[in-house]
C-alpha cells in the first residue's frame, strides 16, 4: 500500500514537472539555456557555492547545539548536505523525513528525537522566513493597500500561533490532558500522551535554546540571500537587494510546497521566470536562466550529497 502511495507521488510529480516544464520552454529556445552556460560569470558562481558551504556549516551548528554538542561537526555537514539532496530530489517533500533517519544512522540520535528536532527547526525556520516576507511586503510599491492590510494580518496570525506552540506548547499539552480526562481517556490518546511526555524534557531544552537557534537561522537566511545573490549576478540582469530577497523567498516557498515536481524542476523555474518577467526582463532569457540556474544547483548538490553519503559510509 506504501509502495502503490509513493508511485502515485512520483507520478503526480512526473505530471507537474513535464505539464510546466513544457509550458515553459514553449515561450523560448531551450538551446539559450546552454548558451548561457558560455555567457554566466563563473567567479560568481563560486562565491555563490563558498556561501552555500557556509549555509550548510551553519545548519550543523545549529543542529550540534540542540543535540547537546555531542556530535561530531564533520559528520552533522555531511549529513546535511546528503539530507539537502534527499529534500530536492525526492518529491512531495518526503526527503524532509531523511533527518531523523540520517541522524539515527550516522550519529546514533533516537529516531523520536530526531523528528521533534525537525519540526522544532522547521517551525524556527518559518518565523524567519515569515519576517523575512513581512519586510518584502512592506518594501514592495503596491496599490492594493487592503491586500497588503490581508498579508499583513495572516503573517502576524503564523507568528503567533508559531511563536505559542514553541513557548507554550508543554502548557497547551496539559490542558489538552486535563481536558481529556475529564471525557475519559482512551487508549490511544494515552498512548500518545506516554510518547508526548516523554519529549518533554528535550521540548524544554529546545525552548530554552531558542534565541541561539532562531539567531542561527537567520544568519542561515541572510547566508542563502548571498549565495542567491551571487549566483544571480553571474548572469546578465541587473537587481536589486530586495529582488534577491524576494527571490531567495520564492526558490524557499516554492521548494517547500507540499505537492512538487520531480526534483522541483518546473515549478521552481515558472516562480523565478515569472518574476523576473514582471522586473521587465525579457522572457525568454527569465525562463532560461530559472533553467540554467536550477540546472546547476541541482549537479552541485548531487555531486556533494553522495561525496558525502561514500564519506559517512566509509566512516562506518
Amino acid at each position: 500500500m506504501k509502495i502503490k502511495r509513493f508511485n502515485k507521488k512520483i507520478i503526480i510529480s512526473l505530471l507537474i514537472t513535464l505539464t510546466l516544464s513544457y509550458f515553459l520552454l514553449r515561450q523560448t529556445d531551450y538551446k539559450n539555456i546552454f548558451l548561457l552556460f558560455e555567457k554566466i560569470n563563473y567567479g560568481y558562481v563560486i562565491i555563490s557555492f563558498i556561501f552555500y558551504f557556509l549555509l550548510t556549516l551553519i545548519r550543523a551548528l545549529r543542529i550540534k547545539l540542540l543535540l547537546h554538542n555531542r556530535i561530531n561537526i564533520k559528520g552533522l555537514f555531511a549529513t546535511v548536505l546528503i539530507n539537502n539532496l534527499i529534500i530536492n530530489i525526492l518529491p512531495f517533500r518526503i526527503g524532509e523525513l531523511s533527518l531523523p533517519i540520517l541522524l539515527k544512522k550516522y550519529s546514533k540520535v533516537p529516531k523520536k528525537e530526531g523528528f521533534l528536532l525537525l519540526l522544532y527547526l522547521r517551525a524556527i525556520d518559518a518565523l524567519v522566513i515569515l519576517f523575512f516576507l513581512f519586510f518584502v511586503i512592506l518594501f514592495f510599491s503596491s496599490n492594493i493597500i487592503q491586500l497588503k492590510s490581508i498579508s499583513y494580518i495572516f503573517i502576524f496570525a503564523l507568528l503567533l500561533f508559531i511563536f505559542t506552540l514553541l513557548f507554550k506548547g508543554d502548557t497547551i499539552l496539559s490542558n489538552i490532558k486535563n481536558f481529556s480526562s475529564k471525557k475519559g481517556n482512551s487508549r490511544i490518546f494515552n498512548k500518545i500522551f506516554k510518547y508526548t511526555d516523554s519529549l518533554l524534557p528535550v521540548y524544554k531544552f529546545y525552548r530554552n535554546k531558542t534565541k541561539k537557534t532562531l539567531a542561527l537561522s537567520i544568519l542561515i537566511f541572510i547566508t542563502l540571500i548571498f549565495a542567491f545573490g551571487f549566483i544571480l549576478k553571474a548572469y546578465p540582469i541587473d537587481l536589486n537587494y530586495i529582488d534577491v530577497i524576494t527571490i531567495s523567498l520564492i526558490i524557499i516557498v516554492t521548494t517547500s510546497l507540499p505537492i512538487n515536481g520531480i526534483a522541483g524542476i518546473g515549478i521552481l523555474e515558472l516562480g523565478i521566470s515569472s518574476f523576473l518577467v514582471s522586473l521587465g526582463i525579457d522572457k525568454s532569457l527569465s525562463i532560461g536562466i530559472a533553467f540554467n540556474y536550477h540546472f546547476i544547483y541541482l549537479i552541485f548538490i548531487i555531486f556533494f550529497g553522495n561525496l558525502s553519503f561514500f564519506y559517512l559510509h566509509n566512516k562506518e
